[in-house]
């Protein structure tokens, strides 16, 4: 798949207390309705899965 065009729809600080996992599901939470919507998103190597 190759992305044709790119938007960013909602996006959040993270700060040295916490990380990408755990403000992830808050930030999807800014969306009101992301159905028939693909997500990406830069990963670390040592994330687990979040179940958002």
């Amino acid at each position: 798949m190759q992305a044709v065009a790119s938007v960013v729809l909602a996006s959040t600080d993270v700060d040295r207390k916490t990380n990408e996992i755990t403000r992830f599901a808050p930030l999807l939470d800014q969306i009101s309705d992301l159905r028939g919507t693909v997500i990406t998103s830069p990963t670390s190597p040592n994330a687990a899965p979040t179940g958002c």
